[in-house]
């Protein structure tokens, strides 16, 4: 069905990532984004059952605790990259599914807003975080949380931390949307701190009040709708680190020769045995190298492999440690 649907629709990206992406959704090593400055929902199937449909170019996939839900338009682009940047998880590899920018957008909500009736008697409110490629909503069906958010209607969610800390007590389930993907999380908000299992979200009020933004390695033309941890190669959908099989035989390193950037690649190619050579020598040129933001990324993709790579001697891949903590 999906190589019939591809044939006809003349998909700018090639089969092989429409494959990866389908099998993807049913997988456990597999894990899904929906990622913007500050808000984030997450996917994976973990230990619940999947439920899965693919009809009419959509993938549905319903578990118990979340459902993931794609369109595979004909306008999307698939971007397949690794980044490693300053002050995130070092060394992610994803499939990013991709709208051109001015396609991408969506209708803006700055303040709370009741969007109407879904299934049943539950409301859907906007929590109007106020970016316009993504929604972030709260789907209710409790009377009590209905009337509080009744009443605070037009308010501006990160300035009112007490409404915040409101809708985390009640833990309704949380909706996150870009144009062509959905993510819906059931399971319940912890309280304690802790990260769950499975799919979960996250909301960070001071980097969305403060439109502080991290850098992507997606083209500035265009739009991540969802991004996509096709093989769990580094970590898997419950954040444990796994070992990493090197990148000759790691399938995203493979996926990564054939479709990533060319001269990103090059430049990783041209300096890996410089910062070899570094870590051996005890040299502090890394240390200059990693203040230059034009090199700052690849050097850090470059560490992170040094320090998974069981190939390598122990005090070379402790150094790359040290240095990637910089």
């Amino acid at each position: 069905m999906l190589k019939d649907w591809i044939s006809i629709k003349q998909l700018m990206p090639p089969q092989e990532i429409f494959d990866i992406v389908v099998k993807a959704s049913t997988d456990r090593k597999a894990s899904w984004a929906i990622v913007r400055d500050g808000a984030v929902a997450e996917f994976s199937i973990a230990d619940d059952e999947p439920k899965f449909v693919f009809e009419n170019n959509i993938l549905k996939v319903d578990t118990a605790k979340a459902q993931l839900k794609l369109s595979l338009d004909k306008d999307l682009e698939a971007v397949v990259a690794e980044s490693a940047y300053h002050q995130s998880t070092p060394w992610i590899q994803n499939i990013h599914l991709c709208l051109p920018y001015q396609e991408a957008k969506m209708e803006t909500k700055n303040v709370l807003s009741r969007l109407g009736n879904c299934d049943g008697d539950s409301t859907i409110w906007d929590l109007g975080l106020g970016y316009d490629t993504f929604q972030a909503c709260v789907i209710v069906d409790d009377k009590d949380l209905e009337h509080i958010l009744e009443n605070n209607e037009g308010k501006v969610l990160v300035d009112s931390p007490e409404l915040f800390d409101t809708i985390i007590h009640y833990s309704p389930a949380r909706l996150f949307r870009t144009k062509f993907a959905e993510i819906l999380v059931r399971q319940k908000i912890p309280t304690d701190g802790k990260t769950v299992n499975g799919p979960h979200t996250h909301l960070l009020p001071h980097i969305i009040k403060n439109r502080i933004h991290f850098q992507t390695p997606v083209p500035e033309n265009l739009c991540t709708m969802i991004q996509l941890d096709p093989f769990g190669s580094i970590i898997d959908a419950n954040g444990k680190f796994q070992e990493w099989l090197g990148p000759e035989r790691d399938p995203f390193q493979l996926l990564l020769q054939k479709y990533g950037n060319k001269e990103y690649l090059e430049l990783k190619h041209r300096i890996k045995e410089k910062v070899l050579s570094s870590l051996v020598n005890g040299d502090k040129q890394i240390v200059d190298a990693c203040a230059d933001p034009s090199m700052q990324d690849v050097l850090r993709v470059l560490l992170a492999q040094i320090v998974c790579d069981n190939s390598l001697a122990i005090d070379i891949r402790k150094s790359a440690c040290r240095h990637l903590e910089l």
